[in-house]
């Protein structure tokens, strides 16, 4: 692995499909992808565990930031690249 990508996330089932897809979308393994949900109410959780490989993990405490620090926690490559849940990558 070169790398890790964090994905903080909050209430985001509406669009973390796309982001995961883009990311996938050549068989990437060279990135350990990180989706941490922070207070979520919704499905993002199982649908970022339905991508095989993608490590999820989460928090009731709400906020980008605890996010951010979650899955820096979990993520154990460097460098890290840190996106949005809503963010495209082509």
């Amino acid at each position: 692995m070169i790398g890790s990508i964090v994905v903080p996330a909050h209430n985001e089932a509406a669009l973390i499909g796309r982001l995961l897809d883009a990311l996938h979308v050549s068989g990437n393994e060279q990135f350990e992808i990180v989706v941490a949900c922070n207070g979520c109410t919704d499905d993002t959780a199982a649908l970022a565990r339905s991508y095989p490989g993608v490590i999820v993990v989460e928090t009731q405490e709400t906020g980008k930031v605890a996010g951010l620090r979650l899955g820096d926690t979990a993520a154990s490559h460097f460098p890290r690249f840190y996106v949005d849940a809503d963010v495209r990558v082509e």
